[in-house]
């Protein structure tokens, strides 16, 4: 109920990312600057006018968010609402948009990012935009702020539209020092805060197991948790304990958990990490679709980078690429950035300016591990039906105003 309509026009060619401009119903005179360049363009039948609209976005190719080929169309738009998608036309008094071939989609949805910081303080978000993204959550691996309800405010009026998950470690903190031990008392205080914590606009729960003092927490402990978010029907975001030679354990306990709680599960960035790990990807992506096909309610998501923050300021990588692209390549596993922003907008890691980017042009373009509308699927309704955001994610008659517009070339 917080999100705003966005529409991002972008253009995306050999480089990352050339010119970008963010156009809404209430800045009718700010029309993106298109170009000749065109990809395929079917044209669109004489039809009688009649769709009431205020933008119309036309010559386009949809790519609808539902993983359906891409097709030769248009979008008409009235207010913050999508009214008709495909050949219609639109009625007199309607600001004509061309878009000279290029794809319309809807705005990519960011499940799992570390950009807290900084929404609040009301950046232009060019970085995020400049991607096609418009939405992205926040409070992920443990980390959020205490109140839930005061930040969800202080975004108000951000760039983007912003979500979060209410952290583990703030969760914690609230009742306990870093060095005590969980207590009965406090379990059952954490429980009642988390569950108002949802109430007042929190996803879930996220946890980042390997991080101090997140490693403390028992089996009992996540479980009592977890039950809670089961019961409000939100979501568990897990970052798992160990993603080097522990990874198969952590993911049998993500499991177990899942299955003793009944809790819808996300598996933050699916990876096995640490060159000497490479080969037990296999048993984890094994893992993970045999507890999908029980019935267990879980799913995954990845960023398309060989390297981790933590591998920034060195000269190797931790993650194979060809195990990146089989986790993606696997039909439950949707694009999350791990990405993070100072207040300032300064980033440790190049992803928070590229990865949608780099999915459509690495593993779309030039390597066809995606198509396009597999691509575009997992950055867009996917996230969006885990997080239960209905009116976002797909490019539909009624749905929010959430668009992308880019150019991809493809040799």
């Amino acid at each position: 109920k917080r999100f705003m309509p966005l529409l991002v026009c972008a253009v995306i060619g050999v480089a990352f990312l050339c010119a970008a401009l963010v156009v809404g119903p209430a800045s009718a005179a700010a029309q993106p600057q298109v170009s000749s360049e065109v990809l395929f363009v079917k044209p669109l039948p004489n039809l009688p006018q009649g769709v009431v609209c205020d933008i119309y976005l036309t010559n386009g190719v949809i790519v609808d968010g539902n993983g359906g080929t891409p097709y030769a169309g248009g979008v008409a738009i009235l207010g913050d609402k999508i009214v008709d998608v495909g050949a219609c036309q639109p009625a007199p008094g309607a600001q004509i948009i061309d878009v000279g071939g290029r794809y319309i989609t809807p705005g990519f949805i960011d499940i799992h990012t570390h950009t807290d910081d900084y929404w609040p303080n009301k950046g232009d978000g060019l970085m995020v935009l400049n991607q096609g993204v418009t939405t992205q959550i926040v409070g992920n691996c443990g980390t959020s702020v205490s109140n839930v309800a005061e930040y969800l405010d202080s975004v108000e009026g951000a760039a983007i539209n912003v979500g979060t998950f209410y952290g583990y470690k703030a969760l914690r903190r609230s009742f306990l020092s870093d060095a005590a031990a969980m207590t009965d008392a406090a379990l059952a205080q954490m429980e009642t805060q988390l569950a108002a914590a949802i109430d007042n606009g929190a996803l879930g729960l996220s946890v980042g197991l390997s991080y101090y003092p997140q490693t403390k927490a028992s089996y009992e402990e996540l479980l009592a948790l977890a039950k809670v978010v089961a019961e409000k029907d939100a979501l568990f975001a897990n970052h798992i304990r160990d993603e080097y030679s522990g990874v198969v354990a952590s993911v049998e306990e993500m499991i177990n958990l899942t299955r003793d709680s009944g809790v819808r599960m996300q598996y933050n960035h699916i990876k096995a990490a640490g060159r000497s790990n490479w080969d037990l990807q296999d048993q984890i992506l094994q893992l993970f679709n045999a507890a999908i096909a029980e019935g267990l309610d879980i799913r995954g998501d990845a960023y398309v980078y060989e390297f981790s923050s933590w591998d920034v300021s060195g000269t190797g990588i931790s993650v194979s690429m060809d195990n990146i692209k089989k986790v993606l390549q696997n039909p439950y596993v949707m694009v999350g950035s791990d990405s993070g922003l100072s207040a300032s907008g300064r980033a440790v890691h190049p992803r928070a300016y590229a990865n949608a980017v780099a999915v459509l042009i690495r593993m779309v373009r030039d390597e066809s591990v995606l198509r396009l509308e597999e691509a575009v699927q997992k950055m867009t309704s996917m996230p969006a039906d885990r997080l239960g955001i209905e009116n976002r994610g797909r490019l539909a008659k009624g749905m929010q105003t959430d668009i992308a517009v880019f150019r991809l070339e493809f040799g």
